[in-house]
């Protein structure tokens, strides 16, 4: 096998997938996908990569550079939704590289977002305009919530992870209180990730089900929203435009907390595939809809990501940080 200083490995870990590239002279290459569940760890997942895509012509790394779907705060890492575990460490010894960055999944994203162009970018309702050099923000419903932060100071950009997809939810009409209270019945705790993820999707439909005194169908989330999206089951449409209306709530709350004047960007495995549905939802409504604060959060774009691997563009980014 062939080495080469400049050569690292990045990957993108979430609760479903795993994606890993080679980044070598400022270029991605050698893109693949697997799922998490066909390997026992994330040792494991990353070696059969190396062993199995890596061709002659391509260096093996010499360091990673890694964002994962979980809060990172010292050695010992715990995906939050899956069962992998590992020391940061240890595996860097283990997989024998010279170098090794794990970073929370939307951290990588936060990082990416001064980077995208116009068509990396579905802008919703065509409303606001960014301000450069203040705050910019991003939420993604996925098989969790992530969400992060990121400033500005000179030519620098600095991330602020953050875990805004466990914070409480509240309802904002009847229809919302009634959803939450069944959700409590199972839920000690009702967060936006309760109803903000694929299995929040899954939660919302049987709620409305509840509601309607209709017996639910044994569905999946991809089904709920394809169901949603050419309007084939009022549930699963009724669903949709709920979570539409907390998104738009979390994306708010989340704005003004931070001052996210330089735009709130939607992101992870779901929303690409209802920015449409986003476009004639309430979620701008929901979004704009803070007392005394209209005005601010009109002004304010919100945007679906729809570039294919964003996070390893915040991760380009990170490895050309560290290597300065």
């Amino acid at each position: 096998m062939v080495y080469d200083e400049s050569a690292y490995l990045i990957g993108d870990i979430g609760a479903t997938n795993v994606r890993f590239a080679i980044y070598l002279n400022q270029k991605i290459q050698k893109q693949q996908s697997y799922k998490c569940k066909d390997f026992s760890s994330i040792e494991k997942a990353i070696k059969n990569y190396i062993n199995t895509e890596l061709e002659e012509n391509i260096p093996v790394p010499i360091g990673g550079a890694i964002a994962i779907a979980c809060p990172v705060i010292g050695d010992e890492v715990q995906m939050t939704n899956h069962p992998w575990k590992f020391s940061i460490s240890k595996l860097q010894e283990n997989l024998g590289w010279e170098s090794l960055k794990i970073v929370n999944d939307f951290t990588a994203l936060s990082c990416a977002l001064p980077f995208f162009s116009l068509s990396d970018l579905h802008k919703i309702q065509d409303k606001g305009k960014i301000v450069l050099k203040h705050p910019m923000a991003v939420i993604g419903p996925g098989s969790g919530c992530g969400a992060s932060t990121l400033i500005s100071i000179g030519s620098d950009f600095f991330p602020l992870p953050g875990e805004a997809g466990h914070s409480t939810i509240s309802g904002t009409n009847p229809t919302e209180d009634a959803i939450i209270a069944i959700l409590k019945r199972d839920n000690e705790i009702v967060s936006f990730e309760t109803v903000l993820s694929g299995k929040g999707i899954v939660n919302l439909y049987k709620a409305v089900c509840e509601i309607d005194a209709v017996k639910p169908l044994k569905i999946d989330q991809e089904t709920i929203v394809e169901k949603a999206l050419h309007k084939a089951d009022d549930q699963c449409f009724e669903a949709l435009n709920l979570f539409c209306s907390f998104l738009g709530n979390l994306a708010g709350n989340m704005t003004l907390t931070v001052g996210a004047k330089g735009g709130l960007f939607l992101a992870g495995g779901i929303i690409p595939n209802i920015k449409d549905f986003l476009e004639t939802s309430i979620f701008r409504e929901k979004f704009e809809s803070k007392e005394g604060m209209q005005g601010y959060l009109q002004g304010i774009p919100t945007y679906v990501i729809t570039h294919p691997t964003p996070a390893f563009v915040g991760l380009k980014y990170i490895i050309n940080k560290i290597n300065e």
